[in-house]
């Protein structure tokens, strides 16, 4: 038999049916071992799996004493990571099962093996008895069991747990215990969603009560905590899936679907509420607990080659992933390199593993760029997630209130992309930089962008692209393009020539920054307001055709907000602070408005020190109908040039009234 081909093929609502109609026709004639794609305008995306350690992303900080629901949490691998996190955060816990709890012995939670197996024939033996299921009357006081070991245990670690036996597919009785909650202890906080189900089976014999239970569990579930806790100040919904969510599964038809479902939910969750850091964790089967330690799990496991986690390692995996400050969605743990789902398509190949290897320390130190795909050492794409909600280069440029990237972070990104794929060399030397698009930011939507970077000898050609939202948030375009640029790159920073540039003035103006962009119409602030962490232009004085600015370079850490790294390859502020002064400039020569456009060539010297007092020197070179053309010099406190620029165009937005 011929091979099947099978594709999940994605679209927007509002993709023209013709062109939906030619995407799907040319995905089943290329004949590609993708499996899930995604179609916008034209504009092909498939889903790929990139390592990035969550001990290296910004952290997050976890409430102590806050309220955490946890569904599934009284038993096998909810329970136990209930407890670590109850005790290491102090967190008050309720923990959610579908089991009521039978009365228990208080003695019976100490028995080791032998002893449950002679108390399990007692009550199977009374269950016969009395006319009753002897399985069910034993796994009611097993689970009921293992539930009352968990409280213990709870107790015995300080930690305030509460027991509520609730269906979570059940909404009404749901809604019931989460009120009950709230007025027990407060608003929710946290919500972990472990709850979970499966029937093993070849897919023509399961039956559809089991395909319900299991679905139930993980998406009626889903879908009823999520409503329930709208008014709920939720800063965390984690869920656990399943790599066979991810990568499918032997008999596990309903399961992998459930698992599959349940992260396509949560990334939707995460755009609906962007304060709430939620996310889906799929994950190998745990040693020890859980439902892959079952009779069958025992069997297909080991022969189809997956290695279980330990306990301590699940564990960590999570909370490092919920103090990690990530807008991934989606978190994938798998086996080591080499192992069971290595060959999948999604996966990076060893050599892109070898590179990410190399790469990581650089990766790590980066400000600005999460990760690095590159098949080789010439080529690749690196990404950055911009957060209009916490980045202080966005919260601090604003046009008409709405974040505006910076042209000069653009440029730190690509430099950030080619010193990483270059493993060290910077860029002396930027050519033919174009705003293709300016960037501006809904401020509800994480935008991610991307550099294409192609390193040619000593030569890196980039270019910035990235998601774009229409005004009315929907997302229209995964790749407008925004910027390009082509960087010359060296192992060390040369000096750059001073030109007889005169004495800098000994009178100045000072740069009048409102304190809130409404006020900024009408003021001599420039076309984009700007808050403290890129306020480095303090005064100005102009002679002529020749324009001087005081600056003072900021402590670099002002621009990183939540983010970790520190190896900054270009200063930004400053160069921003540049760009400001010549628009102060046009406003003083022509009473207009001006945006940056180009830089036909910007060469970059040293890097400012913190608190630096620094000079600018821009000579206005000419103005046509549409742009002006500056030339500007950078000094630093020594006299040596941090910067120089020729050929800076700016567009102009008409006379200001």
């Amino acid at each position: 038999r011929g091979k099947l081909t099978v594709k999940v093929i994605d679209s927007p609502p509002n993709e023209p049916p013709k062109l939906v109609a030619r995407e799907i026709c040319e995905e089943l004639a290329a004949n590609t071992e993708d499996v899930e794609i995604g179609y916008v305008r034209g504009r092909r995306q498939t889903v790929r799996a990139l390592p990035q350690p969550a001990y290296l992303l910004p952290r997050r900080e976890i409430p102590t004493g806050s309220v955490w629901v946890i569904t599934g949490g009284a038993r096998g691998v909810t329970s136990l990571v209930a407890r670590e996190l109850g005790s290491r955060f102090r967190l008050k816990l309720h923990l959610l099962g579908s089991t009521p709890l039978a009365k228990t012995d208080p003695s019976w939670r100490d028995l080791d093996d032998a002893g449950l197996k002679t108390l399990q024939t007692q009550v199977m033996r009374d269950a016969l008895a009395a006319g009753a299921s002897p399985h069910s009357a034993w796994r009611q006081i097993e689970k009921s069991i293992e539930i009352d070991r968990t409280l213990e245990g709870c107790r015995n670690d300080g930690v305030a747990a509460t027991y509520h036996a609730c269906d979570v597919a059940d909404r009404e009785a749901l809604a019931a215990v989460l009120e009950k909650i709230r007025r027990a202890d407060g608003p929710i906080t946290g919500i972990v969603h472990g709850a979970g189900d499966q029937v093993a089976g070849r897919f023509a014999k399961k039956k559809p009560a089991n395909v319900a239970r299991v679905l139930g569990a993980k998406l009626d579930g889903t879908a009823a905590l999520m409503a329930l806790t709208t008014d709920d100040p939720l800063k965390f919904f984690v869920a656990f899936g399943s790599t066979s969510g991810r990568f499918g599964g032997y008999v596990q038809t309903d399961y992998s679907l459930a698992n599959d479902m349940l992260a396509k939910m949560v990334s939707g969750f995460r755009d609906r509420r962007p304060d709430c850091a939620a996310f889906t964790i799929h994950w190998t089967a745990w040693d020890e607990v859980g439902m892959a330690t079952s009779v069958a799990g025992n069997v297909i496991l080991p022969a189809i080659g997956v290695k279980r986690m330990p306990v301590a390692e699940g564990i960590a995996h999570l909370i490092d992933e919920l103090q990690a400050d990530s807008h991934e969605t989606e978190v994938l743990i798998t086996d080591h390199p080499g192992g069971v789902h290595s060959d999948h398509p999604i996966m990076p190949t060893a050599h892109q593993l070898q590179l990410h290897e190399r790469q990581r320390n650089l990766i790590a130190r980066a400000p600005l760029i999460d990760w690095v795909y590159s098949d080789s050492e010439t080529s690749a794409v690196a990404g950055a997630t911009l957060d209009p909600l916490a980045d202080p280069f966005l919260l601090c440029h604003l046009d008409e209130g709405i974040p505006l990237f910076p042209a000069v972070m653009g440029i730190e990104l690509c430099a950030e992309a080619a010193e990483i794929l270059t493993n060290g060399l910077k860029p002396v030397e930027v050519r033919d930089f174009k705003l293709l698009n300016g960037l501006q930011m809904a401020v509800s939507n994480v935008h991610r962008a991307n550099v294409q970077i192609d390193i040619d000898g000593d030569a890196a050609t980039c270019r910035l692209g990235g998601d774009f939202y229409d005004k009315q948030g929907r997302y229209t375009d995964p790749q407008r393009q925004y910027q390009s640029c082509t960087m010359r790159l060296s192992d060390t920073v040369r000096e750059i020539a001073i030109p007889a540039l005169g004495s800098p003035p000994t009178e100045w103006e000072d740069v009048p920054y409102p304190d809130d962009w409404r006020t900024r119409t009408g003021n001599k602030s420039g076309t984009v307001f700007y808050g403290p962490a890129l306020r480095t232009l303090k005064a100005v004085h102009y002679q002529g055709d020749i324009a001087w600015g005081r600056l003072v370079a900021p402590p670099l850490a002002e621009l990183n907000g939540p983010r970790v790294g520190d190896r900054w390859i270009t200063p930004p502020a400053l160069l921003d602070g540049v760009l400001l002064g010549c628009d102060l400039f046009a406003a003083h020569l022509h009473n207009s408005r001006q945006f940056p456009h180009a830089i036909e060539r910007l060469e970059l010297g040293r890097m400012p020190r913190e608190g630096e007092k620094c000079v600018s020197r821009t000579l206005c070179l000419g103005r046509d109908d549409r742009h002006m053309v500056f030339e500007f010099w950078l000094l630093g406190q020594d006299g040596s040039v941090l910067a120089h620029c020729e050929g800076c165009r700016f567009v102009g937005l008409g006379r200001q009234a």
